[in-house]
């Protein structure tokens, strides 16, 4: 499939991160183009528990949880064996903040602290035991996304659970099946099905409907210059 449109920003990928660029840059007085070289949207996201790792996040202080940008910088660090490039850690742990406060301001998401889950290696320096840098959205309704519903990935193992009331969250044991089957008849998801239908419930309220089954080719480049 050959694009002919012209666009201001061109966001290749629906991933959270694909989803969340095409709102920012709409947010921002963009014209946006959003496209999906598979046939549905969502990637790994979609294949996903949800979590987004995100330090020094502002839901850490509403539970009482201390970080700073020196301790998740030494984390990182500690975990690259020296190859870390340490301007784009940087960039990473100042805009993460920023990034969750955008989505709840600009959408109907709300993130929530997976509570007591740890960073992966908690043992090394500025690292976390106690949790509180893993964030997952709330249970969402795929019925918001209409037709789209049927195009997220899920692999086909989708289910109304937040990751925290999963073992692998920390749960003791599941929810009771009446609660499962009440959040079934509403259509909610969970994990990382609900963070790719939330966000790209947020692109179709702009306007901003991928295009799947549009793989990126070639890039041009231009001299601004010379036109």
């Amino acid at each position: 499939m050959i694009s002919t449109r012209e666009h201001d920003v061109i966001v290749l990928g629906t991933g959270a991160a694909g989803l969340i660029a095409a709102v920012a840059a709409h947010e921002h007085g963009a014209s946006v183009g959003l496209y999906e070289k598979a046939e549905h949207v969502g990637g790994t996201t979609g294949l996903s528990g949800g979590i987004v790792w995100i330090p020094n996040n502002p839901h850490m202080a509403e539970v009482g949880l201390d970080d700073s940008r020196g301790d998740a910088l030494a984390y990182l660090s500690s975990l690259s064996n020296g190859y870390i490039q340490s301007d784009l850690a940087a960039a990473f742990i100042d805009g993460g903040p920023e990034m969750v406060r955008f989505v709840e301001d600009r959408t109907a998401m709300r993130f929530r602290i997976v509570p007591g889950y740890p960073d992966y290696h908690p043992e090394h320096p500025g690292g976390k035991p106690g949790g509180g840098r893993s964030l997952e959205v709330d249970l969402l309704s795929f019925d918001d996304v209409g037709e789209w519903q049927h195009r997220v990935t899920t692999n086909g193992r989708s289910a109304p659970l937040l990751l925290a009331e999963t073992p692998v969250g920390g749960a003791l044991a599941l929810p009771p099946p009446d609660v499962i089957a009440a959040r079934s008849a509403k259509n909610l998801k969970g994990m990382g099905p609900a963070l790719v239908a939330g966000l790209l419930h947020a692109c179709l309220e702009r306007g901003i409907e991928p295009v799947t089954s549009a793989r990126a080719c070639l890039l041009y480049t231009s001299d601004a210059a010379d036109e």
